[in-house]
């Protein structure tokens, strides 16, 4: 499944809470000062993790996608 990408207004800093791509790390991605999303379990083994990513553009977004947690998910992470 390709992530789903959400652009935002230019001029906007994307911050990543947990530092990106990290299942294992509940994270919050915010643009300037406004949370956008945070990452969470959409069942008890699934994790919808969120993370800062322009890939060169001028104009940052973020991209969300799904991932399996083979120990489960537990309060926006996935178990160690």
């Amino acid at each position: 499944m390709q992530p789903q990408v959400v652009t935002i207004k230019q001029g906007l800093k994307c911050t990543d809470s947990d530092g990106g791509k990290n299942e294992y790390v509940k994270g919050v991605v915010m643009m300037n000062t406004q949370v956008m999303f945070t990452d969470r379990c959409v069942d008890p083994y699934q994790i919808e993790e969120a993370y800062c990513d322009s890939a060169g553009s001028a104009r940052p977004y973020y991209k969300k996608y799904f991932q399996m947690c083979d120990n489960g998910c537990s309060d926006g992470a996935c178990k160690n």
